[in-house]
């Protein structure tokens, strides 16, 4: 098991204030610490694919009249211009952009008269547990992705756009958008599976040789494990309406998918509670 850091509250959802006191709804304010802002775009559709580093956030309107999908990538959200121009070129609504700054939020799932704005969290473990909120837009021939970070279990995704390995090139926005929700649950096995393992390796140390580091670490699993159920649940709950919706947005082809991912969700939330009881009887 990874060195104990004391204190660190990295799996927390950072609960900062979103704005000044009277500032008035939809103001767009950068997250403290916000890296800078870079755009990448994937036009994709019977026509091929094509990428492309977007310099100026004016450059997506041509990019919207190509035929297709487009998804737009935006990573680091320091430049508020730029976030901005985006809301303004698709018709995003202010406090869903507002949202995506504030990096507090559940997972949700929010309908506006042409578009979806739906909040996840990818998770990753290095020395702890780490949650990343991703702000997802769903369009009618688009999806908008914003990252505070580079979230890597997107980049498989990527890649096989790029090599046009799966059906992914061939259906529309809502397969794609189904597709990174996809991503980001199937992330979160493999963290279960190393908590089951420190979980496993902490149980043979306690009973052969218990000590305060090892009973430490069961306390930093069950902490962890609570952080994971806090934006499971709420995940579980909009997958849930977003597959009982009815709406143009999404086509009957890939409610199926959706389907499959929400009951991903439930079987994750019931090893989170196998997991929890585990820590909870050393």
């Amino acid at each position: 098991m990874a060195k104990r850091r004391a204190k660190r509250p990295t799996a927390v959802i950072p609960a900062h204030r979103p704005a000044e006191i009277g500032t008035p709804p939809g103001t767009l304010l950068a997250p403290p610490g916000a890296l800078s802002t870079t755009i990448t775009a994937i036009s994709y559709g019977k026509h091929g694919v094509g990428e492309f580093a977007v310099e100026d956030a004016s450059e997506l309107a041509p990019l919207r009249e190509r035929p297709g999908v487009l998804w737009v990538d935006i990573h680091g959200l320091a430049d508020m211009s730029a976030i901005q121009q985006i809301g303004d070129a698709f018709g995003l609504h202010d406090l869903a952009l507002e949202d995506v700054l504030n990096l507090h939020q559940r997972a949700k799932i929010e309908y506006y008269e042409d578009h979806y704005f739906i909040v996840v969290h990818a998770v990753d473990y290095k020395d702890s547990l780490e949650i990343e909120q991703l702000s997802l837009f769903l369009g009618p021939n688009y999806v908008l992705t914003f990252q505070p970070t580079q979230i890597t279990c997107l980049d498989p995704l990527r890649e096989r756009l790029r090599k046009r390995q799966d059906k992914i090139y061939l259906n529309g926005s809502d397969y794609l958008a189904y597709s990174i929700l996809d991503a980001v649950i199937d992330g979160y096995f493999p963290i279960l599976e190393k908590f089951g393992e420190i979980i496993e390796n902490a149980e043979e140390r306690i009973v052969t040789k218990p000590t305060p580091e090892s009973l430490g670490g069961i306390h930093d699993v069950r902490r962890e494990l609570l952080n994971l159920r806090r934006v499971m649940w709420p995940l579980r709950d909009a997958l849930n309406s977003l597959y009982r919706d009815e709406t143009s947005l999404i086509t009957a082809e890939t409610l199926p998918y959706l389907r499959d991912c929400y009951d991903h969700a439930v079987r994750i939330i019931d090893l989170l509670e196998t997991y929890r009881e585990l820590g909870a009887d050393l």
